[in-house]
């Protein structure tokens, strides 16, 4: 997996170079000074996408141990950089998520909303993707093996993601590995009461809330939307009038391609890619869509950047506590000497 990783960390930095020299210096330039400080207007949006994930996880926990949004918006502040700095494809944060909740939650529960919340934002993301792979398909001047290589990608995680729920409300998720003699020898009993545990409040949230699980998915939807709003943004400071529908075009496109490279480390070059072709769709140039492009890594720089401050600072407060703990069973047992 880690030469996977790095053969397409390095295919994208080639894509992205090549891109780069395509559209030329001085396009680009141009097109970032018209942007300026619309790049602000990115982030924030950026910050609102963010939120509502945040949100959409905070249904998912069940109402009797909800924690308040503030003590979630860090841990996943927290997951979001881990995810975007790490080659995991969006698994490292989420270990991490688990363990930054509040003790209020129990393990089984945080690994079952965590589960849950993955379904829910995975079910949102196919949703608005599928009109722009629908649009990808029929394009007429699309070539033939870049058309069936897409449908092909986003077919597999519409599967994947038809399986995942289905394991969810079977509950089954877990289960199926815990069941494995090898699975209690090498994580131990209490690592399979967990699993078991984990997978009976699986089928129980899918059987009893329904209701606000889809709410989850509606949640993760206007989230995804912002990035409506950040195309909007530098459409709208680069002095073109798009049409809404021209927006929406280009946002169901860009999800649609950014669902079928979630396997792509930071998704570097995918992400540039997808923004150029979604914009050429209505006409716009490539210099446009790069801008678009950096100005969204921007965006998850400074998010990235605030989500790895806390994390430092919520590690050097619990070497502090494991610290001064040492040093009190120190003095403990200095006393009883």
């Amino acid at each position: 997996m880690r030469g996977l990783h790095a053969g397409l960390l390095a295919l994208g930095a080639v894509a992205f170079a090549a891109m780069l020299r395509s559209v030329g210096w001085d396009a680009l330039l141009t097109e970032a000074q018209r942007l300026g400080a619309g790049v602000l207007l990115v982030v924030v949006f950026g910050g609102l996408e963010l939120a509502l994930h945040t949100l959409a996880w905070r249904v998912c926990l069940t109402p009797t141990s909800r924690p308040r949004f503030r003590d979630l918006w860090g841990p996943y502040l927290v997951a979001n950089a881990l995810n975007s700095v790490t080659p995991t494809a969006t698994v490292g944060g989420e270990v991490v998520r688990a363990t930054l909740l509040p003790e209020s939650v129990s393990r089984r529960e945080a690994i079952a909303a965590l589960a849950l919340d993955r379904l829910a934002h995975a079910r949102a993301d196919a949703l608005l993707a599928l009109p722009g792979l629908a649009y990808l398909a029929l394009a007429p001047g699309l070539d033939a093996v870049w058309r069936v290589g897409l449908v092909g990608a986003v077919g597999a995680v519409a599967v994947g993601i038809l399986i995942f729920g289905w394991l969810q409300r079977r509950g089954r998720l877990l289960s199926l590995a815990a069941a494995h003699p090898w699975f209690a020898r090498v994580v131990g009993r209490a690592a399979v009461h967990t699993a078991e545990g984990v997978d009976a409040h699986l089928a129980e949230a899918h059987a009893t809330r329904t209701p606000a699980l889809w709410a989850s998915v509606a949640l993760h939807g206007l989230g995804n939307a912002m990035v409506a709003a950040q195309i909007a943004v530098v459409l709208g400071f680069a002095g073109r009038e798009v049409a809404p529908a021209a927006v929406l075009q280009i946002f169901v496109v860009v999800t649609a391609l950014d669902l079928a490279s979630f396997f792509v480390p930071a998704r570097l070059g995918a992400l540039e890619g997808a923004r150029v072709l979604a914009l050429a769709t209505v006409g716009l140039s490539a210099s446009l869509g790069l801008v678009l492009a950096l100005a969204q890594r921007l965006d998850q720089l400074a998010w990235s950047g605030a989500g790895l401050v806390l994390y430092s600072k919520r590690v050097v407060e619990d070497v502090g506590t494991e610290t001064e703990l040492a040093a009190t069973v120190g003095e403990l047992r200095a006393e009883e000497d």
